[in-house]
């Protein structure tokens, strides 16, 4: 989380202790311990300081609920008095929303969960994708050029091309299950990880969702589609 913040009005030479104050909304205080930036003794006035504060360090998690205060007094001890224009800054997710962007690219919600590049599964998951579609689409042209051997009676040639096809159809069959294996395995990690999370909008994800396995005749290939209700 990043807090940014001026201290109006200051003097030359002027120095500030900067605390930050965190409750939550049953004014419970929240530890925060994990603050590097401008905060702590020797603070001067001015504008665009800031505080950053590594929330997750705290076990705080990003759905929960806090209030944030700042509160400078002067060095000096002359007065005491709260800082003017406090923006805190933070991202909130949601459970659903998490395994939607990871549906989309796998491991982009357990990157932005833990902070960690899991976005390379979806780079795993789309390069395997697109190897399999060019082998399913290379399998077929081989396949029209064995029909085109056969009717013509070159049997060599038949022979050839069907055993290449057999060759193609099984990389596609393989890549397209790996593929396959990449979206659900982050599918599971992500469910399981964001368990803790507001489980009512999960429950509302699962109603609306449906990944259906199934099988294209006209291209002889398995596929697996999805639908999500709006």
């Amino acid at each position: 989380m990043w807090i940014t913040y001026n201290i109006n009005n200051s003097k030359p030479g002027e120095t500030f202790e900067v605390d930050l104050v965190v409750k939550d909304p049953s004014g419970k205080s929240v530890s925060a311990l994990t603050l590097s930036g401008d905060f702590g003794e020797g603070v001067k006035g001015g504008s665009y300081k800031r505080i950053i504060w590594e929330f997750s360090t705290d076990k705080v998690t990003n759905e929960k609920q806090i209030i944030v205060k700042l509160v400078a007094a002067k060095e000096q001890g002359l007065s005491t008095s709260p800082l003017l224009s406090t923006t805190p800054k933070t991202k909130t997710y949601t459970r659903s929303g998490l395994i939607l962007q990871s549906l989309a690219l796998p491991g982009l919600g357990m990157t932005k969960l833990k902070k960690k590049p899991y976005w390379i599964m979806g780079v795993a998951a789309y390069g395997t994708l697109s190897f399999s579609l060019y082998y399913w689409y290379k399998s077929e042209l081989t396949w029209d050029e064995y029909l085109a051997a056969a009717s013509g009676n070159d049997f060599e040639t038949a022979v050839s091309k069907n055993n290449q096809y057999q060759d193609e159809y099984q990389i596609a069959l393989i890549t397209t299950c790996g593929a396959a294996a990449i979206w659900l395995t982050d599918f599971l990690i992500i469910s399981i990880a964001s368990k803790n999370m507001n489980n009512s909008a999960y429950i509302n994800f699962k109603k609306k969702v449906q990944i259906i396995p199934g099988y294209d005749i006209n291209t002889r290939s398995p596929m697996l589609s999805m639908t999500y209700k709006f």
